[in-house]
């Protein structure tokens, strides 16, 4: 199968760590950082997200949600592919699960080692926000 870019891709790969080691032998730079970073950091953000905006869930919650977001996006890639076998531009790697995990994992950790300065942050930005509130002279209280 040829993408469109006119190199051949497997349809899929279910060997674990197959593309990494193949990709980590490559002299490209580029390919490395795109692939293996890239799928690092694709989902690194999203644990801090959730966990910024519900703290009560906890991080096996976190790393369970990061891992089925990156099954979907596979899966995704897997049916699109069996929809447009002539164009396929990207193929099903369970590296990519691996790498997305990898980079929820290190997500989880940097939320947890940060957490107290994010906590800090959202209390001045709230104060700041209730100090501009009582210089116009509205509060929530005022309205009702």
């Amino acid at each position: 199968m040829e993408n469109i870019t006119g190199f051949k891709l497997p349809a899929y790969n279910y060997i674990p760590f197959k593309s990494i080691t193949s990709i980590l032998k490559s002299p490209s730079l580029g390919l490395i950082i795109k692939q293996i970073f890239g799928n690092v950091l694709l989902l690194l953000p999203l644990p801090i997200f959730i966990a910024t905006l519900n703290r009560r869930v906890k991080y096996k919650t976190l790393f369970i949600c990061g891992f089925l977001v990156s099954v979907s996006i596979e899966l995704g890639q897997f049916i699109l592919d069996g929809f447009f076998t002539e164009i396929s531009i990207r193929c099903t790697d369970i590296d990519d699960v691996i790498l997305n995990s990898l980079g929820v994992l290190i997500g989880i950790l940097v939320y947890k080692f940060t957490k107290q300065y994010i906590l800090k942050l959202e209390q001045i930005i709230n104060f700041q926000y209730d100090n501009a509130a009582i210089k116009e002279g509205t509060t929530e209280n005022k309205e009702r």
